[in-house]
């Protein structure tokens, strides 16, 4: 066995890989490395890393980046893709060419053959030199000069090294050729994955970097990652994935080692911010500068930092049990019970549990990968491997926690009140099998706009059209089944998306009860065809096309009017100023003139629900009756589908704390004087009723009409019947039921 080289680990390499043939400037570059081990050409970068990562060889010299073009995509995309490798290494080599030609011929130079880098390097001199002289492109500037000498190429010169030219018995018809006689490429030691080089004080890390697809301030949010520790870069370029047009990863090259506490915390960061890293390497820089530390960045900052949290959580003393519990907020998510054991979970579970979660706070719009992976404790590249992507993983963590519309059906007869509490538990609980969590994640899907891209929306208002569908063919019950379906949905928006009303204190169990009360005090005489003129004029008003703003109003009443129905299609969140302005017929700034944003603009469009103090009636069960009309007149639908697409998926903090007071306004309004005690709940109830009426009917029209007048006044005279008995709902249920 050869004398042998190692890489700064136990392992030994006796053959090295290069760009061949021989005489490039790989092999050069491999001598100078490692002058006595075997080296094995191979026709292209590609090859000679595959070859790597077979074990065909030990390591392969290639070219990195050049000082004139730049980095080499050849090796950049081969050490992207594939079985990982790393770096071990790198020779910095100046470069000059010479011009070779056979002995024996001597005509003038009309064609050149040589690597494009090449060429590129000399294309000044050539064209001062050899102006009429052709390119041919070759695979390196030795196969240039092996093909010359072969006498089966298709030029008369070869543009390579001096090596080269020797090598292949060429005469040198001009030598020491650059435009740039600084020129120098950086080639780099590749090997298999083994332990690293030990840090010297002079080295570099290699990665590459993916970015979210389409996420703003993406590329920022990785850079701050080098940037707040202290890392400069010495190299960055960007690299296409392949995967979608816009797709791009970064290879990059950062100062200093891995074994280093900054470089560590990088990548930490990198980790958590971006879907996929692939760390290539930390060895020695060959020009052996060494990284100027920025105050805060040493080892030793970090040492005194992490000593100084460790003291923080090695105090003694018991603390003090007090629990801080805010009026109001909407709950973490139903999720505690659903995987007791998480942290020992397998990360499939993990990530759909954590997926769940997400889609529960956020919907699919405002959902991110990157803190499902977060909160799963999870690489980013598991999720595509499991579930392939964003619209499978939806589908998958909502639809399995979602009950089958038999198992329902089988469970569901509102006549009954054991069942009937069952389903009420199944959906409403804060503990259990998460259907909870299911039904708001596909409320805030049906209801999501941008959310039609990947065609989810349209899905999710199916998912609910047909589990309404199925589970009212087989009930026993239809007409309980249909209100007991706008309860879930209306309960959901009042406890979970919007919590404003009493009902989100309550728990399981007295939910429930409200809810069987309110189903058993329905008029079943009513046909089951749900009130096909209300619904044939609901869908009709659907369909009906946005009314053409007038050019000739005022412009502030232009833009209010197009404000109403662009507000009404994308809600709060997704409406653009600039597509209000381009309907409105004016400039962008006047929109801000007049509304000051576009928070300020979506409160003066909810404003048309409110109406003067002296058209609110003074009896409590008419003000029931006036709230249900105010939802449901066909000249407020805009704007409440508005603060209903709003309310679902707000974007920002100010555009849901605007739809939750507006709402809070309206409940305090209509009925913060109705009856106190057990039977103001009921009110509350026969709201939520009707808001989830409103919610079915705005998801792709997955339900129908919302709930007709005759129906809710019916309720509204019995709720105030109750009130003058002192009896409450439950009560009033049993009275019905005797």
């Amino acid at each position: 066995m050869r004398g042998s080289w190692c890489l700064g680990t136990k392992v030994c390499v006796v053959k090295i890989g290069y760009l061949g043939p021989e005489g490039t400037f790989s092999e050069a570059a491999l001598r100078r490395y490692a002058p006595n081990e075997e080296a094995v050409p191979f026709v292209d970068v590609l090859t000679a890393l595959e070859s790597v990562r077979t074990g065909v060889v030990d390591a392969a010299v290639v070219p990195m980046e050049n000082s004139v073009e730049g980095g080499v995509n050849a090796t950049i995309d081969s050490l992207s893709l594939g079985e990982p490798l790393v770096v071990v290494g790198e020779i910095l080599l100046p470069i000059t060419f010479a011009l070779g030609r056979p002995t024996h011929f001597d005509g003038d130079v009309r064609r050149i053959g040589t690597h494009p880098h090449a060429w590129a390097q000399c294309k000044n001199w050539i064209h001062e030199t050899l102006p009429e002289a052709e390119h041919v492109i070759t695979t390196s500037t030795a196969a240039a000069a092996a093909e010359l000498a072969a006498g089966t190429a298709e030029f008369d010169a070869a543009l390579c090294s001096a090596l080269s030219a020797e090598k292949y018995g060429l005469r040198a018809i001009a030598t020491e050729i650059a435009d740039n006689r600084n020129a120098v490429t950086r080639f780099i030691v590749v090997a298999r994955p083994s332990r690293l080089p030990e840090p010297t004080g002079a080295d570099k890390t290699t990665l590459m970097v993916h970015l979210g697809h389409n996420e703003a301030g993406g590329l920022l949010e990785m850079l701050e990652q080098f940037a707040v520790r202290g890392v400069n870069l010495s190299r960055i370029e960007s690299r296409p994935i392949g995967d979608a047009l816009g797709r791009y990863a970064f290879s990059i090259d950062a100062e200093g080692h891995v074994a280093e506490d900054r470089l560590q915390a990088v990548l930490i960061g990198l980790h958590r911010v971006c879907p996929e890293v692939r760390f290539l390497g930390s060895y020695p820089s060959a020009d052996g500068r060494r990284p100027i530390l920025r105050a805060g960045t040493s080892d030793s900052d970090f040492a005194a930092a992490r000593e100084w949290v460790s003291s923080i959580l090695d105090q003694e003393g018991e603390p003090i049990g007090f629990t801080s519990v805010p009026f109001g907020k909407a709950p973490d998510g139903p999720l505690s019970a659903l995987v007791p054991d998480f942290d020992h979970a397998d990360a499939k579970t993990r990530i759909k549990t954590a997926a769940l979660r997400e889609f529960y706070r956020y919907g699919y719009d405002g959902a991110s990968m990157r803190r499902i992976a977060s909160a799963a404790r999870s690489d980013p590249g598991l999720i595509p491997y499991h579930f392939g992507g964003k619209a499978q993983l939806f589908r998958t963590a909502v639809g399995d926690f979602i009950p089958d519309a038999d198992e329902i059906a089988r469970h569901l007869d509102p006549s009954d009140e054991a069942t009937t509490l069952r389903v009420v538990s199944e959906f409403c609980s804060t503990e259990g099998s998460g259907a909870r969590a299911a039904v708001v994640a596909l409320i805030r899907t049906a209801l999501s706009p941008s959310a039609r891209q990947d065609a989810m929306q349209p899905e999710a208002a199916q998912w609910i059209r047909q589990a309404v569908r199925n589970v009212l063919e087989k009930s026993s019950d239809p007409i309980g089944s249909q209100a007991l379906y706008r309860l879930i949905v209306g309960l959901a928006l009042l406890t979970d998306i919007m919590p404003i009303t009493p009902l989100a204190q309550l728990g399981c169990a007295e939910t429930g009860r409200l809810v069987l009360a309110r189903i058993q005090l329905l008029d079943r005489s009513a046909p089951f065809d749900e009130y096909p003129e209300a619904t044939a004029a609901w869908q009709a008003d659907q369909e009906q096309d946005p009314e053409e703003v007038s050019g000739d109003l005022p412009a502030r009443e232009r833009i209010l009017a197009s404000a109403i129905d662009l507000f009404a299609e994308w809600g709060g969140n997704q409406a653009s100023l600039r597509e209000l302005a381009r309907r409105a017929n004016c400039d962008i700034s006047l929109v801000h003139y007049c509304f000051g944003s576009k928070t300020g603009l979506l409160s003066t469009v909810l404003e048309q629900l409110d109406q003067p103090d002296d058209q609110i009636p003074q009896d409590s069960s008419e003000r029931l009756r006036a709230f249900i009309a105010l939802f449901t007149r066909p000249e407020h639908r805009k704007a409440v589908r508005a603060l209903l697409l709003s309310a679902a998926n707000p974007g920002s903090a100010a555009v849901a704390e605007l739809v939750r007071n507006r709402l809070q306004a309206l409940f305090d309004e209509y009925l913060g004087t109705c009856e106190r005690g057990d039977i103001g709940l009921g009110f509350h109830v026969a709201a939520a009723e009707v808001l989830g009426s409103l919610v079915l009917a705005e998801s792709l029209n997955a339900y129908g009409a919302p709930l007709p007048h005759a129906e809710t006044g019916a309720l509204a005279n019995t709720l105030l019947e109750g009130a003058r008995a002192g009896a409450s709902l439950e009560q009033l249920a049993e009275r019905k039921r005797g």
